[in-house]
């Protein structure tokens, strides 16, 4: 819970991670879900609360950053240092973790990986974010 102090904003920093439909693949202007995302927390925060999204790539959403990874399995993005680097560089408040898109167009094609193995990387993923981040919050999106 973000407490509001009257004195100064608080700032609340956000990191969309995921993979293309983080990344805003096939969005002209929005960044996929990323826009309407930042503008309900926004709404929503009131006006004493600043909020930013966070991360290296900007991609169609006014410059925000965000940490995604076109194509890749959870698998993936968890052997990939690029997301724990970023999550111990940018501090995130709060993570808006969208993956497993990928892993389910595979599963749905006969390949690797299997639902289990799936599963396994979403914990391993989910355990690395809160090694390199104990505090922050982490939001799951279903696919």
């Amino acid at each position: 819970m973000i407490y509001q102090n009257t004195a100064k904003p608080n700032i609340l920093t956000c990191m969309p991670l995921g993979d293309s439909i983080t990344e805003g693949v096939g969005s002209t202007a929005t960044g996929g879900y990323r826009g309407l995302l930042l503008q309900t927390v926004r709404s929503r925060m009131g006006s004493n609360v600043i909020v930013n999204f966070i991360g290296a790539q900007s991609i169609n959403t006014s410059s925000q950053g965000m940490c995604g990874a076109s194509g890749q399995t959870v698998t993936q993005l968890n052997a990939n240092p690029y997301a724990a680097v970023q999550i111990a560089q940018y501090k995130p408040n709060v993570i808006f973790l969208h993956a497993g898109t990928n892993d389910c167009t595979q599963l749905q094609s006969g390949g690797s990986p299997t639902l289990a193995t799936s599963q396994a990387a979403m914990t391993a993923l989910l355990d690395t974010i809160r090694a390199a981040a104990p505090k922050c919050i982490v939001f799951l999106a279903l696919i």
